[in-house]
């Protein structure tokens, strides 16, 4: 199965949540700090695309397992 990716709607690095929409569908996922790979800081940029994994729990949906782009996966004009 792959692994679903999308773009990140809105991030507040202040309280560490946002909200990343799927390619392909209309809904979004919450998305919190803790769930990010990557640098210390595990900031989101609006914009950039991610790929995650999708839990669904009594909340709503949640993204997991966030993966920001890295400069590898950019092109030179996207690149963080």
């Amino acid at each position: 199965m792959p692994v679903p990716s999308g773009v990140v709607k809105w991030f507040d690095p202040e309280q560490g949540v946002g909200a990343i929409t799927q390619d392909g569908d209309s809904w979004e996922a919450v998305a919190h700090r803790s769930a990010v790979h990557g640098d210390a800081d595990r900031v989101l940029v609006a914009d950039h695309r991610v790929r995650f994994d999708v839990t669904q729990d009594t909340d709503g949906v949640r993204a997991d397992n966030i993966h920001p782009p890295t400069r590898l996966d950019c092109s030179p004009t996207e690149r963080p």
